[in-house]
């Protein structure tokens, strides 16, 4: 859901509470819905868009014939803890602190490991400068695909904020796996690519990058080889038991 549709949600329910407010209410229930009201542009200004269910919540039990004052006032106290906690950083923040975090942690052990690394000619099996080349890429796309959609972040419903920094920390680290897993697909030969020599590193530039920017990309990889061994699966056992 876009920010527009989370701001037309806070204005509708504006208006419906106006609509309740022109019955008679006691001074009590009046303050209360004062705090939620003010709650709620609270909630639009750090745009702590998760909350918006709860507070709709709090005056539907509210505004009635019998109000159900204890459970407002509960709801209350949990949305100002739940908006205490977030107004230090907002959702994209959060993701790129996390993002951030891994680098600082990364790049010096990359400068401490690379040099070593160099000095051995394959790793995993793999030629040096390539599963270097392909790790590179795959974790360049996901710092690539964080940055582009920071914005989704804003209304992203998380009850954890800590996933936000663990998001921002491990895409990097995602995009690398996924990465050597496209190149190790393409090696053995199980996807059907004509590869030329002299644009070979260039493919495997372009794929592990990918593979870090869109996880839909590897994962319809994988979704095409598990369709393609399950045929293979079935036809031996046909072959096998005619």
């Amino acid at each position: 859901m876009s920010v527009d549709n989370y701001d037309d949600q806070i204005e509708a329910l504006i208006v419906v509470v106006q609509q309740r407010c022109q019955a008679e209410m006691s001074d009590e229930v009046q303050q209360v819905v004062a705090e939620l009201l003010r709650l709620l542009n609270w909630v639009r200004k750090d745009r702590q868009y998760q909350l918006i269910s709860t507070l709709k919540l709090a005056f539907e039990v509210l505004l009635v014939e019998k109000p159900q004052l204890t459970l407002v006032k509960q709801i209350t106290n949990n949305v100002h803890q739940e908006l205490k906690s977030g107004t230090q950083f907002s959702p994209p923040v959060r993701v790129v602190i996390g993002l951030c975090g891994w680098l600082f942690i990364a790049i010096p052990f990359m400068l401490l490991v690379i040099p070593e690394l160099m000095g051995q000619e394959l790793i995993l099996g793999i030629p040096t400068h390539l599963f270097l080349m392909v790790i590179l890429f795959g974790s360049i796309g996901s710092v690539v695909s964080i940055m582009v959609r920071i914005q989704d972040f804003l209304v992203l419903e998380v009850r954890d904020k800590f996933i936000l920094y663990f998001t921002g920390a491990f895409k990097p680290i995602i995009g690398m796996v996924f990465a050597i897993f496209v190149f190790a697909i393409i090696k053995s030969n199980l996807l059907p690519l004509a590869i030329r020599i002299d644009s070979e590193h260039y493919l495997f530039m372009a794929t592990s990058f990918l593979a870090g920017f869109s996880e839909r990309f590897a994962k319809d990889i994988v979704d095409s080889l598990e369709d393609r061994f399950e045929e293979a699966t079935k036809g031996s056992q046909n072959n096998k038991f005619p």
